[in-house]
C-alpha cells in the first residue's frame, strides 16, 4: 500500500532496502565527527531473506550471529559471507527454539531471547550451549545479562515498569525501574518494531524511550542512576490522551506517526554512545492518501560515557530516490549497516536479485 508512511515501513518492515549506501556529505554539522566506510562484508543469501532477520550480534568477521525468524534459528556466518553452522533447531526441547527474536552479546556470552517460549538460552561466544533459563511471565522488547541478573524492557501496553530486572537462578522478578514522562507517547511508539530500547557498555546499561530525547543509565553493580535529556527544537512527538485508542484506530494511528519523531536506536561503541532519531513530517501530497517523507531525516546524536554531547548529524532517508533502511548495530568501535542491495552492478538497480551486505563505518574525528 503507497500510503504506507516511512515511520510504518521503517518499524513493520526494518529490513527492507533499495539502496546501497547514503550521502554522507552533510554528516558532522558540528565539524567533529564523519563516518568513513571502511569495510564491506556481502552475504550470499535468498531474495527474502533480509526481510526475515530479527536481530544480529557481531563479534568479528568471523563470528557474525543472525537470528533468523522463518528459519528459527541462530545462524553463524563467517568473514567470506556464508553460513557456517546453524546452532539450534525448531522445537520446545534443550537449546531448541520457537520464536528467537532478540540477540544480547557480552564479553563471556551470547543471548538469545525465545519469545515463543518466554525462555533464555545462553551459548559461549563460539556458540556452544551453556545454560537455559524458563519462568518468564511476559513478552518484552529487549534485554541485557550482567551478574546473573536479567534486566528486561518491556514491550509496552501496561502500566507496569518499563525496565525490570530478575534473578536467573532461581528466575524471580527482584526490582522495578520507572523513568519518563510520556507515558501514553511511548507506549505507542515503543509497539514499533523498530524503536529504541537498551545498550550496555561494561557494568553500565544504558535506555530510552522512543518518545523522549532522554537518555538513563544504570550501574549495574551498585544500582545509581542518572538521566540526561537532549534538547532538539526538531525532535517533536505530539501528545495523545489515551494510548489504546490511538493503536486500535488506524486513522488515529497512522496520524500519529506521520507527525512523530521518534528515537529508533541506540548503540554502544567502545569509546562512545550513538544515538539514532527519525525526526521530520510527512505531508499530505495531490493524491489522497498519500504522503511524502521527503522532509523526513535521520539524525544521529555521539555522546561520550560521561553523557556529554560530542558531536551530531542529520543526513536524508532516500538516496539515488530510494528509501534507505536496514539495522543499524555496534561492531567494536565501528558501526554496523545490514542492508539489501538491488544491484546489478553500482549503477543499475535489480529489484529481484537483491544482495545481502554489511557495511563498516569508522566514527573519526573530522580532523583526525
Amino acid at each position: 500500500m503507497k500510503s504506507l508512511t516511512l515511520s510504518l515501513l521503517l518499524s513493520f518492515f526494518p529490513f527492507i532496502t533499495f539502496s546501497q549506501q547514503f550521502d554522507t556529505s552533510n554528516f558532522g554539522e558540528k565539524g567533529g565527527f564523519s563516518l568513513n566506510l571502511s569495510d564491506v562484508i556481502e552475504l550470499s543469501e535468498e531474495r527474502y531473506f533480509l526481510d526475515q532477520i530479527r536481530d544480529i550480534s557481531y563479534i568479528s568477521r568471523d563470528s557474525i550471529y543472525i537470528l533468523h525468524d522463518s528459519r528459527e534459528a541462530l545462524i553463524l556466518y563467517t568473514d567470506s559471507g556464508n553460513e557456517q553452522i546453524l546452532k539450534s533447531s525448531h522445537g520446545r526441547g534443550p537449546f531448541e527454539m520457537i520464536s528467537p527474536n532478540i540477540l544480547f552479546l557480552n564479553d563471556q556470552s551470547l543471548y538469545v531471547w525465545d519469545s515463543g517460549q518466554l525462555k533464555l538460552l545462553e551459548f559461549d561466544r563460539s556458540g556452544v550451549p551453556k545454560n537455559e533459563f524458563s519462568g518468564f511471565r511476559w513478552a518484552i522488547k529487549d534485554f541485557a545479562v550482567a551478574n546473573n541478573r536479567i534486566i528486561q524492557y518491556s514491550s509496552g501496553n501496561t502500566r507496569d515498569a518499563v525496565l525490570q530486572k530478575y534473578s536467573l537462578d532461581p528466575v524471580m522478578k527482584i526490582e522495578d525501574f520507572e523513568f519518563g514522562e510520556s507515558f501514553n507517547e511511548h507506549n505507542i511508539l515503543n509497539a514499533l518494531s523498530g524503536t529504541v530500547s537498551m545498550a550496555q557498555n561494561g557494568d553500565y546499561l544504558y535506555w530510552m524511550s522512543p518518545a523522549e530525547l532522554t537518555i538513563h543509565e544504570l550501574n549495574m553493580t551498585d544500582g545509581t542512576a542518572r538521566s540526561q535529556k537532549i534538547e532538539d527544537d526538531q525532535f517533536y512527538t505530539p501528545a495523545s490522551r489515551n494510548y489504546r485508542e490511538t493503536l486500535v484506530n488506524m486513522e488515529l494511528y497512522l496520524n500519529f506517526l506521520s507527525e512523530s519523531s521518534y528515537v529508533a536506536d541506540l548503540i554502544a561503541l567502545d569509546d562512545f554512545l550513538v544515538i539514532r532519531t527519525v525526526i521530520g513530517k510527512e505531508k499530505p501530497t495531490s493524491q489522497p492518501g498519500i504522503l511524502s517523507i521527503e522532509e523526513r531525516k535521520f539524525r544521529f546524536f555521539i555522546k561520550d560515557y560521561s553523557l556529554n554531547l560530542i558531536d551530531s548529524f542529520t543526513f536524508k532517508t532516500f538516496s539515488n530516490n530510494r528509501v534507505i533502511s536496514g539495522t543499524w548495530f555496534p561492531a567494536g568501535s565501528q558501526i554496523g549497516f545490514l542492508t539489501r542491495v538491488p544491484l546489478r552492478d553500482e549503477d543499475h538497480y535489480d529489484e529481484d536479485n537483491p544482495v545481502v551486505r554489511i557495511y563498516l563505518y569508522d566514527l573519526v574525528r573530522a580532523d583526525a
